[in-house]
Order: C-alpha cells, then structure tokens, then sequence
C-alpha cells in the first residue's frame, strides 16, 4: 500500500511540475517578461498577501496528496514559513538561489 501511495505522490508532482513548465513556456512564448527572481514585496500588504497564498498553496497541495485534515494547519504553516524564510534571508543580501536553499532547508 506504501508503494503505490509513493508512486501516486511522485505521479502528482511530476504533473504539478509540468504544468509549471508548460504554463511557463506557453508564457514566454506570449511574450511575458519572466524574471528569474522578481523584486521582494515592497510593503506589509504584499508580503501578507504573499504568505497567506504560499500558505494557502501548501495547504491544497496537502489536500491533493489527501493528508489528514490536521495535517493541513502544519503544511500551510511550512509554506508560509518557507517564503517568509526566503524573504528574509534576501532582506540580508543573499542572492535568489541562496536564499531558495536557505528556505528549502532551514524548516527541515
């Protein structure tokens, strides 16, 4: 029963990955401006706003992966905590890729 959970979750997530990159491309194709790191929120409602939506992605990504419903507090909570990591650590001056690791790692 494990294995097919694991594969069902590797299943989701290389299809979540694809539609990434396939939205991604299709825009850039369209002519959208992609950046690889975009300015930092310049004030307290966006960086709210962009914590309740990394929070509210993580949450739903655990309700894809059908966890327990008290499990859905902690992942919103990871997922806000994880931008919010990556926000501060490029508020310190650490560059986009180090401060994605930094926040990839830090809540581990």
């Amino acid at each position: 029963m494990a294995g097919r959970r694991a594969a069902e979750i590797a299943v989701a997530s290389a299809g979540l990955l694809s539609g990434v990159v396939l939205g991604l491309k299709l825009a850039q194709r369209a002519g959208v401006q992609l950046d690889v790191a975009a300015e930092l929120p310049a004030d307290g409602t966006q960086i709210t706003t962009a914590l309740l939506a990394s929070a509210a992605a993580a949450a739903f990504y655990a309700v894809g992966g059908y966890a327990a419903p008290q499990a859905l507090l902690f992942a919103a909570l990871a997922g806000a905590a994880g931008l919010g990591s990556f926000v501060l650590l490029s508020m310190v001056g650490l560059g986009p890729v180090a401060a994605s690791g930094g926040a990839a790692t830090s809540w581990v």
